[in-house]
């Protein structure tokens, strides 16, 4: 400004671009593993919310004899889904004095945002793991599975999936006594109550691929679950089911048959110690892409106070429960 004196608040815009290059260059300090990625089919959205509707009609052809005439089959409506999208964000603030007195502004601006890409990854993380930490919680979970947006949407399936409503929850995991409903009419159970084993896991294998492989008019599909996700707690016992060559603990030395089935993800962020989850990946999960990192600074001058934050949106859509069947969830 001509006549004035230059301050840092007036080239806010070069700061700015100086913290996005500290944000991206962060990637090098023990980068956090996008597991969101592994799990959910992720997609861009440009809305407020998403909401999806499937159209079901997968019955048996129907044999035809000379002359007969056609029989038209409906389709049904399936259930609608919802993804609301919701803001994450980190800010810190800095005195003047301190800016001041560091020597090196961009160094400051360095330290304070080298971490902000691992920590913006590891929200994603776990608010997709929330699905899998709450998902059995027969009351729902409001701060995961509500996608209500004051004035905007009301989400009818409250603080469960979709197949229930707000006075009565669905979670995304029903044990056999809290079924899920088909359109058409049947009754599912996603859960079990049994540890870790060779034949626990073969036990939810089958109730996933056999009794759960029906879609919502009840006609036959095929899944095939890809990973077991369980805790870091459970990953020794996990890898010894899925990565023995023989059977563990036998002394027949008989083939395991479960070597390589599935792909093992443990993490930290399944807080459930004893619970484990066979899925599809990227099925039945969409993780909605709003908002890249928005990296905001500026200065008050009551205070006399940098502020540097940065945000992003994002939502998260349970779309089908059948990819998924857990044991020992946590049921509140």
């Amino acid at each position: 400004m001509a006549g004035g004196i230059g301050q840092r608040s007036g080239y806010i815009e070069g700061m700015k671009a100086t913290a996005y290059g500290y944000y991206l260059d962060a990637t090098e300090y023990d980068p956090e593993p996008s597991i969101y990625e592994q799990l959910c089919d992720v997609k861009t959205s440009n809305k407020a919310y998403e909401q999806s509707t499937s159209v079901v009609e997968a019955s048996d052809p129907i044999e035809r004899e000379e002359s007969d005439e056609l029989t038209a089959i409906i389709p049904i409506e399936g259930f609608s889904t919802f993804a609301k999208m919701r803001e994450f964000y980190k800010m810190t603030a800095i005195s003047r004095e301190t800016v001041e007195d560091h020597q090196r502004f961009t160094n400051f601006m360095k330290d304070v945002t080298r971490g902000w890409a691992n920590d913006m990854k590891r929200g994603k993380n776990k608010q997709v793991l929330n699905h899998f930490n709450y998902g059995g919680y027969t009351a729902g979970h409001d701060a995961t599975f509500d996608n209500t947006i004051t004035g905007v949407l009301s989400d009818p399936s409250g603080d469960g999936i979709y197949d229930g409503t707000t006075a009565t929850p669905q979670a995304l995991f029903g044990l056999s006594g809290d079924t899920h409903a088909s359109k058409a009419g049947g009754t599912y159970y996603n859960a079990i109550a049994s540890t870790l084993t060779e034949a626990n896991f073969e036990t939810l294998w089958n109730l996933m691929t056999v009794t759960n492989s029906f879609n919502e008019d009840d006609t036959e599909i095929s899944i095939v679950p890809d990973m077991l996700l369980c805790s870091k707690s459970l990953e020794f016992t996990a890898r010894r089911i899925l990565e023995s060559t023989l059977i563990p603990g036998s002394a027949n030395n008989d083939k395991n048959v479960l070597n390589g089935i599935v792909n093992l993800l443990a993490t930290n962020y399944f807080s459930d110690t004893d619970a484990w989850v066979l899925l599809k990946a990227k099925k039945g999960l969409i993780f909605y892409r709003r908002e890249t990192p928005v990296i905001d600074i500026w200065y008050e001058h009551k205070n006399k106070t940098h502020y540097m934050s940065v945000s992003e949106r994002f939502g998260i859509m349970v779309k089908n429960w059948r990819f998924f069947a857990s044991s020992n969830l946590d049921t509140s």
